[in-house]
């Protein structure tokens, strides 16, 4: 498995504080990261250049969440993707595993981003809900 450095992550997030506690701690496990809060703006990141990973919000301000997943899924290079939600709910697991979503994880736990990150490159299988 490729280390954690050679992987890019986009952040996608609402709040600059999250965005910025984020950052810091991807790029302490080693991770490339560029951030925004814009849904938009990550669709032309991810269209101008390639990520390993889209790490999300479950809300984006400027673009439904289902549109973005939709629009992401028809890229060339798709990234794994990893939702953060306040409560993540099974019914929600099952409505974006056709959009490619790997894992969902709970947005108040925010220290666990980078080993759920590790184990979506190693699991095969479909969306996992973690902690």
């Amino acid at each position: 498995m490729p280390s954690s450095k050679s992987k890019r992550i986009l952040v996608l997030d609402n709040s600059e504080e999250v965005l910025a506690r984020l950052e810091t701690l991807l790029a302490g496990a080693g991770y490339e990261t560029l951030a925004t809060w814009s849904g938009l703006e990550a669709l032309r990141q991810m269209e101008a250049g390639s990520f390993d990973a889209l790490l999300l919000e479950d809300y984006v301000a400027d673009l439904h969440t289902g549109d973005l997943l939709r629009r992401v899924s028809q890229l060339a290079h798709r990234p794994r993707i990893i939702v953060m939600r306040i409560t993540p709910k099974p019914g929600n697991l099952r409505r974006y595993e056709n959009f490619g979503v790997s894992a969902f994880v709970e947005k108040h736990r925010l220290e666990g981003i980078p080993r759920v990150l590790a184990a979506c490159w190693t699991r095969q299988s479909g969306p996992e809900s973690a902690a």
